[in-house]
C-alpha cells in the first residue's frame, strides 16, 4: 500500500482548486460560444473530459486524505 503524507494531500488539494478553476473557465467559454452560435462541439467535448479528470483528481485526493487520517 501507498503511504501518502501531508505534502501529498497539499499536491492533491492544489490540483484539484486549479483544474476546478479550468473547468468554470472553460464552462463559461462553452456558453458564450453557444450563446454567439458558434459551433461548440469540440469545446463542449473537452469540458466533459475536463470534468472526468477534475472527478478522478477528486477520488484521488479521497483516497490520500483517508491514508493520511489513518496514519
Amino acid at each position: 500500500m501507498n503511504a501518502f503524507d501531508k505534502i501529498d494531500l497539499e499536491r492533491a488539494n492544489q490540483h484539484v482548486i486549479e483544474a476546478e478553476k479550468r473547468h468554470t473557465r472553460h464552462s463559461a467559454l462553452v456558453r458564450r460560444m453557444a450563446a454567439t452560435g458558434q459551433d461548440a462541439t469540440d469545446a463542449e467535448n473537452l469540458l466533459v473530459r475536463f470534468k472526468e479528470t477534475l472527478d478522478l483528481m477528486r477520488q484521488h485526493q479521497q483516497l490520500i486524505l483517508r491514508q493520511t487520517e489513518d496514519n
